[in-house]
């Protein structure tokens, strides 16, 4: 008994009316996505040259680039740079009354520590500032330039002479006492409690703080800012 065509031609029918209504489908939703968008997407050539083409982004710089602020077709940033600058002369004993005392903004804090004035030299900003601490230990934030090279003069008020300073660059930079240089320092007070330094800051813009630590278990610390300020949110 020959075979029925019937179920075949059946089968094929359906299978292509299938295919026929997935090609429907797909041109469909092409159709609607440009008309969504206003008009068919740029492919990839046509994003990044030639003309009516769809502007890029702004180009994203890593936080380690040399300049952090140029973006496309802008023109790049004025570079900061110390080298310019001679290292500033050590603070001597004699000349600390002739040092900018800087306020706080509220009056001098209570210290419950010992008091501990330190008088900057800092040639880019020509000043010549003494600060103190607050109730943390923190010494005022001072402006200087990537590279810089400041001037310290520590001066305490009960620790005796001899008496050992640690001096450790937290965020980089050099320290240097009596002429040796690295990340971490010590230092003894001279007969007037005083001790003389230098810290050049390193080529990376941001905070720069240095840790003074005594056998007596108090920590005070030096902040220095490298580079442009950073940005203030405006106040609700």
């Amino acid at each position: 008994m020959p075979p029925n065509p019937r179920p075949i031609l059946l089968a094929l029918c359906a299978f292509v009316l299938g295919g026929a209504f997935l090609a429907w489908l797909l041109d469909s939703g092409d159709s609607g996505t440009t008309a969504r968008n206003g008009a068919a997407a740029p492919s990839a050539s046509a994003r990044t040259s030639g003309s009516g083409a769809a502007p890029l982004p702004d180009a994203i710089t890593l936080i380690d680039a040399p300049d952090r602020s140029r973006r496309r077709g802008a023109a790049p940033r004025r570079p900061l740079a110390s080298a310019s600058l001679p290292p500033p002369a050590p603070v001597l004993p004699g000349e600390l009354g002739a040092f900018e005392t800087v306020p706080y903004p509220l009056g001098k804090p209570a210290y419950g520590g010992e008091p501990v004035t330190a008088y900057l030299r800092v040639a880019s900003l020509d000043r010549e500032l003494a600060l103190s601490v607050n109730q943390g230990g923190e010494f005022p934030r001072v402006p200087v330039l990537p590279g810089e090279t400041v001037q310290v003069r520590l001066a305490f008020a009960h620790s005796p002479p001899d008496t050992p300073v640690a001096l450790s660059a937290e965020d980089g930079g050099v320290v240097a006492v009596d002429g040796r240089r690295g990340r971490s320092r010590a230092g003894k007070l001279d007969g007037r409690r005083q001790l003389g330094l230098s810290y050049r800051v390193s080529e990376t813009a941001g905070v720069h703080r240095v840790a003074l630590r005594t056998p007596g278990g108090e920590t005070k610390v030096l902040e220095f800012w490298a580079g442009d300020p950073p940005p203030r949110k405006p106040l609700p």
